[in-house]
Protein backbone atom coordinates (compact mmCIF):
# COMPACT_ATOMS: atom_id res chain seq x y z
CA UNK A 1 0.00 0.00 0.00
CA UNK A 2 1.30 3.28 -0.93
CA UNK A 3 0.38 5.97 1.36
CA UNK A 4 1.41 9.86 1.25
CA UNK A 5 2.11 9.99 -2.00
CA UNK A 6 1.98 13.79 -3.17
CA UNK A 7 3.02 14.87 -5.98
CA UNK A 8 2.25 18.86 -7.06
CA UNK A 9 -0.20 19.56 -9.78
CA UNK A 10 2.10 20.41 -12.64
CA UNK A 11 5.42 19.76 -11.12
CA UNK A 12 4.89 15.73 -12.47
CA UNK A 13 2.93 14.70 -15.42
CA UNK A 14 2.23 11.63 -17.23
CA UNK A 15 3.55 8.82 -14.22
CA UNK A 16 4.20 5.96 -15.99
CA UNK A 17 5.78 3.64 -13.15
CA UNK A 18 6.71 4.46 -9.55
CA UNK A 19 7.77 1.44 -7.58
CA UNK A 20 8.71 1.53 -4.00
CA UNK A 21 11.42 -0.81 -2.10
CA UNK A 22 10.15 -0.44 1.35
CA UNK A 23 7.33 1.82 3.21
CA UNK A 24 9.78 5.25 2.94
CA UNK A 25 11.66 4.87 -0.49
CA UNK A 26 10.22 4.74 -3.95
CA UNK A 27 11.36 5.60 -7.65
CA UNK A 28 8.79 6.94 -10.14
CA UNK A 29 9.48 7.37 -14.03
CA UNK A 30 8.00 9.98 -16.01
CA UNK A 31 6.85 9.97 -19.73
CA UNK A 32 8.35 13.32 -20.59
CA UNK A 33 11.56 14.76 -19.63
CA UNK A 34 14.14 12.30 -18.85
CA UNK A 35 12.87 12.07 -15.02
CA UNK A 36 13.79 9.47 -12.67
CA UNK A 37 12.41 10.50 -9.02
CA UNK A 38 12.78 9.84 -5.54
CA UNK A 39 11.52 9.63 -2.05
CA UNK A 40 12.54 8.45 1.31
CA UNK A 41 9.88 9.44 3.17
CA UNK A 42 6.84 7.42 2.02
CA UNK A 43 6.15 10.17 -0.71
CA UNK A 44 5.87 13.11 1.01
CA UNK A 45 8.69 14.51 -0.80
CA UNK A 46 10.13 14.18 -3.96
CA UNK A 47 13.59 14.72 -5.70
CA UNK A 48 15.22 14.11 -8.92
CA UNK A 49 17.77 11.68 -9.77
CA UNK A 50 20.41 12.17 -12.71
CA UNK A 51 19.86 10.47 -15.81
CA UNK A 52 22.73 9.67 -17.90
CA UNK A 53 22.34 9.06 -20.94
CA UNK A 54 19.19 10.84 -21.38
CA UNK A 55 16.61 7.85 -21.52
CA UNK A 56 13.93 9.86 -23.08
CA UNK A 57 10.57 8.53 -22.20
CA UNK A 58 10.56 6.68 -18.98
CA UNK A 59 8.44 3.44 -19.38
CA UNK A 60 9.28 1.55 -16.48
CA UNK A 61 11.55 1.68 -13.06
CA UNK A 62 11.97 -0.92 -10.35
CA UNK A 63 14.59 -1.32 -7.58
CA UNK A 64 15.32 -4.39 -6.44
CA UNK A 65 17.46 -2.38 -3.51
CA UNK A 66 18.51 1.46 -2.21
CA UNK A 67 20.79 0.78 -5.18
CA UNK A 68 20.26 -1.74 -7.72
CA UNK A 69 17.89 -0.56 -10.38
CA UNK A 70 16.28 -1.12 -13.81
CA UNK A 71 14.61 1.52 -16.45
CA UNK A 72 12.86 0.78 -19.38
CA UNK A 73 13.54 4.26 -21.81
CA UNK A 74 12.63 6.09 -24.57
CA UNK A 75 13.49 3.66 -27.75
CA UNK A 76 12.70 0.48 -25.90
CA UNK A 77 16.62 1.23 -24.16
CA UNK A 78 17.28 -0.66 -21.14
CA UNK A 79 19.12 0.57 -18.72
CA UNK A 80 20.54 -0.23 -15.44
CA UNK A 81 22.03 1.27 -11.80
CA UNK A 82 23.90 0.20 -9.23
CA UNK A 83 24.79 3.42 -7.16
CA UNK A 84 20.97 3.94 -6.38
CA UNK A 85 20.51 5.88 -10.07
CA UNK A 86 23.31 8.27 -9.82
CA UNK A 87 24.73 6.54 -12.76
CA UNK A 88 23.38 4.19 -15.83
CA UNK A 89 24.70 2.24 -17.78
CA UNK A 90 23.01 0.76 -21.14
CA UNK A 91 21.68 -2.50 -20.45
CA UNK A 92 19.86 -3.44 -23.84
CA UNK A 93 19.93 -1.07 -26.62
CA UNK A 94 17.26 -0.70 -28.95
CA UNK A 95 14.62 -3.60 -28.51
CA UNK A 96 11.35 -3.57 -28.22
CA UNK A 97 10.90 -3.57 -24.32
CA UNK A 98 8.18 -2.01 -22.91
CA UNK A 99 8.26 -3.05 -19.38
CA UNK A 100 10.30 -5.05 -16.83
CA UNK A 101 9.74 -7.85 -14.49
CA UNK A 102 12.58 -7.98 -11.94
CA UNK A 103 13.87 -10.75 -9.42
CA UNK A 104 17.18 -10.77 -7.66
CA UNK A 105 18.00 -13.26 -10.25
CA UNK A 106 16.10 -12.82 -13.05
CA UNK A 107 15.35 -9.77 -15.10
CA UNK A 108 12.95 -10.17 -17.80
CA UNK A 109 11.89 -7.61 -20.43
CA UNK A 110 8.47 -7.72 -22.36
CA UNK A 111 7.02 -5.97 -25.27
CA UNK A 112 3.80 -6.80 -24.05
CA UNK A 113 1.94 -7.08 -20.77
Amino acid sequence: MITGLLLQKGSYNHVNSINFINESTGFGAFQYNNVIIKTINSGNNWFELPVRPPFGNGRKVYFLDELTGYLVGGNANFFKTTNGGNDWETFIKGDTIKSVFVTKTVVLGMEKL
